[in-house]
């Protein structure tokens, strides 16, 4: 209302007031705009900070997946590169997601500053931690004195490098500098961001590719390498015909080695065939004669006989059967069972998100995601890449084509089940599921070729260490496995073939022929004298293998060789053509021609009478030649007496124990 003083005046429509506030106020227009325009800077910056730091995460977990794949093997590109592409995103997710809850709290410059120095700092320490881890604190438990400073370290260099890069990323963004100059930080984020990644990549090509020395003095022995494999088929490699590509690797050591196509060990299981492999007797000379029971102390492993020789000698296994409670540590300098994982870092972070994305993490066969294979060889680096310089034996056990077959990507999906592959098998003639045999036998192979990849990044690490021409390989399985063709299914407790038949390769460059093959028969007894022989030292008269140098080179002064082998109460006879079972069990007896009938199937006890009755009678012969007056397999102490529940929990899950 307006007086003009003729009485009141009213107004009914509004009145529009407008004042242009550059004319009012010059300095108030200025700085509101100024403060406007640098708002919007400062936002865009965050936004650039925050975005490009998730990005340039993302390109470093590239970066070092395509280093780790180039260096061990294309095939693991795939699972490399989800595995550390989240690590790499992890910290600019992390930063990204705190530094928004600090927009909150305080104004955008100091959130811009917040979000610069700890986008690069979160994946610097995840870089460090996990590089430190995998390589550095192998062994040492996550609690000790010297882990704890390795990670407050990890943290402080994290931090000032944090510091460093907020620093010269908000350097000279103040108040009076030009919005002109505002693009050129995304440029600055982006190469600051970049050089961090230098950082892990480099330490990690320096690992991986780097370590010093030969195999000792070059007028010294070759290195010994003995490489066993838990439960691998012999018919499942490709050098041994496979149509499938489940072992390049292995495949290759056979091409430049010699290859034994009828190798046996003398009982389908972990313990008894590991003491004749690693002694040179039979079970029914050292006794073990189970699963469970331990190695004698008063037998002489071939770790000892290296040893006192001058060897360095070092013993990796993923299997508890092989562990000091077993007395298979017997001669070993360094003896390291990884199923332990209670007494190891959980390093293996790369698999453990694997394990996440395939959903297996809370599996009951966790320990074998974080204790197994993959920690064994990571062990087995750290060990060669600090050796003396002398020549070594190293012993390596692994596991993984074991029950229960869960390899993971890309393994997993390696082979797609094949139905025709289990046409003929006993399981389908049972009327069991042909879909469920086809997939177990895929998964069965995906676990030979992740085996074979991990012997990828070994072997490129030995001769990295110990030359090809001073290195003597050996390569074998325990024993076989039942894949559908003969009971018990996916286990290995029977003399047929397919549980008692392991590969069997010498790699000796310079030594022995490459690529040569035997089809002589031939037992794992034969493994310590044949190492002897190759390195030059002499046999103790008390070995029962016979070296198998002279096969190895064309010379075969045995005729009709044959191999004894027994599973319980069962017990048979293997020749070149054929094969005798005796079951004191059930009275049961068999005879197979295996060059008519490799699978086993038709038996002709009785309508071959004279080769089954000179069979059964060089069967008898062994029998009582070897286990007169020893104890029987069901004498002695208990089995896995005194065992720990953990371990009992991991031997179960094996099928060790029921």
């Amino acid at each position: 209302m307006v007086s003009h003083g003729v009485g009141p005046l009213r107004v009914t429509r509004p009145v529009h007031f407008s004042i242009p506030l550059a004319s009012a106020s010059p300095d108030l227009y200025t700085a509101a705009t100024d403060s406007l325009s640098r708002d919007r800077r400062v936002l865009l910056q965050t936004r650039t900070v925050l975005l490009g730091s998730v990005l340039v995460g993302m390109i470093a977990g590239a970066v070092c997946a395509l280093v780790l794949s180039a260096m061990f093997s294309p095939r693991l590109l795939v699972g490399y590169l989800f595995s550390v592409l989240v690590y790499g995103a992890a910290g600019g997710l992390g930063a990204l997601v705190f530094s928004a809850v600090l927009v909150r709290v305080m104004d955008a410059r100091r959130a811009l500053w917040w979000a610069s120095g700890l986008s690069p700092a979160a994946f610097v320490f995840l870089a460090l931690v996990y590089w430190g881890n995998k390589w550095v604190l192998l062994g040492i438990p996550f609690w000790s004195f010297w882990s704890l400073v390795f990670d407050f370290g990890a943290l402080v260099v994290s931090l000032l490098l944090g510091f460093v890069v907020a620093w010269g990323v908000t350097r000279g963004l103040s108040a009076g500098r030009t919005a002109e100059r505002a693009p050129r930080l995304g440029r600055r984020v982006f190469g600051v961001a970049l050089a961090t990644v230098g950082a892990p990549a480099a330490l990690l090509a320096g690992m991986t590719g780097g370590a010093g020395g030969g195999a000792g003095d070059p007028g010294g022995k070759s290195s010994v390498v003995l490489i066993s494999i838990d439960a691998l088929r012999a018919d499942h490699l490709g050098c041994y015909g496979y149509e499938r590509r489940t072992s390049p690797t292995i495949d290759r050591l056979a091409r430049e080695g010699v290859k034994f196509e009828k190798a046996f060990c003398p009982e389908p299981s972990t313990g008894p065939s590991h003491a004749t492999m690693l002694t040179g007797v039979v079970p029914q000379t050292h006794r073990l004669r189970r699963n469970g029971e331990s190695l004698s102390d008063s037998l002489m492993t071939l770790a000892e006989i290296l040893r006192d020789g001058g060897y360095v000698t070092a013993g990796f296994t993923t299997n508890t059967l092989l562990d000091d409670r077993f007395g298979f540590t017997q001669g070993f300098d360094t003896y390291i069972e990884s199923g332990h994982v209670e007494k190891l870092r959980p390093v293996s972070l790369t698999l453990l998100i694997q394990t996440l994305a395939v959903k297996e993490f809370f599996d009951k066969f966790m320990w074998k995601i974080r204790g197994g294979d993959n920690q064994t060889l990571l062990c087995v680096g750290k060990w060669l890449r600090g050796r003396p310089k002398t020549p070594f034996f190293l012993f390596l056990h692994l596991l993984d084509p074991h029950w229960p077959y869960e390899p993971l990507e890309p393994y997993r999906s390696a082979f797609p089940p094949e139905t025709s592959k289990t046409e003929g098998s006993l399981w389908v003639d049972q009327g069991r599921d042909p879909k469920t045999l086809a997939r177990n036998l895929s998964l069965y192979d995906g676990e030979i070729l992740t085996v074979d990849d991990g012997l990828t990044r070994f072997l490129s690490l030995l001769e990295q260490v110990s030359p090809a021409e001073r290195t003597l390989i050996v390569f074998t399985a325990d024993h076989g496995e039942n894949l559908g063709d003969h009971e018990p299914y996916f286990r290995h407790q029977d003399v047929y073939d397919g549980s008692v038949q392991v590969p069997l390769i010498l790699h000796c460059p310079g030594t022995l022929e490459a690529g040569r093959t035997v089809d002589a028969v031939v037992e794992n007894s034969a493994i310590v004298p044949t190492i002897l022989s190759l390195i030059g030292d002499d046999i103790p008269e008390w070995i029962e293998g016979e070296s198998l140098v002279p096969l190895a080179r064309g010379i075969d002064g045995t005729p009709d060789r044959r191999a004894f082998v027994y599973s319980g109460k069962r017990f048979g006879l293997r020749t070149s053509d054929w094969k005798v079972i005796i079951d004191f069990k059930n009275g049961e007896r068999l005879l197979y021609d295996l060059a008519a009938d490799p699978a086993e199937r038709n038996d002709l006890f009785e309508a071959e009478e004279a080769v089954a009755a000179a069979m059964e009678e060089r069967l008898l012969a062994e029998i009582d030649r070897l286990e007169g007056g020893l104890p029987g397999a069901d004498e002695g102490r208990s089995p896995f007496e005194g065992l720990d529940r953990q371990t009992m929990e991991r031997l179960k899950a094996l099928g060790y124990v029921q």
